[in-house]
């Protein structure tokens, strides 16, 4: 009895630690079993570790600014995280961070393209425009790749290596995520 009670104990924590280390996609993939919920806390960690990393690394800007209150910068985070999360996401970044917005559309804008967590690794795709190129032929500014990997699930996320693409070839843009963009009548609570 006593040994029947252990096996059950140790499968129910592990169950339970195994429900900290999560496999988690965005944009979600057919037919793939992951959370693929934008605002589930894991993929909340991992963006804002590896957005903040990329920010440090590659900041919008080599000028420094005469107010650092100002927003410097914004992000376009995925499409369905709550704008409570979004803006709390933007202070945690850091930098100057806001959300993409109506009135921040014009700022330097860093967008996540891709996140994939498979259990303490996780890998972010984060398109970062190069001003010191100035304008793309299109108009825009010039964005670059970088592909950041990363380790933690059961601690802290961290930045265990980079991949850097050459400025200007991005496979696709992310659609555009304001924080101010009306909720579908679907996502809404209690929407019908």
């Amino acid at each position: 009895m006593n040994r029947m009670f252990g096996l059950v104990t140790v499968a129910l924590l592990w169950g339970a630690l195994g429900g900290c280390v999560s496999w988690a996609s965005y944009p979600a993939q057919p037919g793939e079993a992951a959370v693929k919920n934008p605002n589930d806390p894991a993929i909340i960690d991992v963006i804002h570790t590896s957005m903040s990393w990329v920010i440090s690394k590659y900041p919008p800007s080599t000028q420094p600014t005469a107010r650092t209150d100002a927003a410097q910068l914004a992000v376009n985070l995925p499409p369905g995280i709550r704008a409570r999360i979004y803006q709390g996401l933007a202070d945690r970044i850091g930098h100057g961070a806001v959300p993409l917005s109506q009135e921040s559309k014009g700022l330097p804008t860093y967008h996540i393209a891709q996140v994939r967590i498979r259990g303490d690794e996780a890998a972010v795709d984060i398109l970062r425009p190069v001003v010191e190129l100035g304008a793309s032929p299109e108009g825009g500014p010039v964005y670059q790749e970088i592909r950041v990997n990363l380790r933690g699930g059961m601690q802290p996320w961290r930045v265990m290596s980079h991949r850097e693409w050459t400025p200007g070839v991005v496979a696709r843009m992310p659609d555009l995520h304001y924080i101010d963009s009306p909720v579908k009548s679907a996502e809404a609570p209690g929407g019908s």
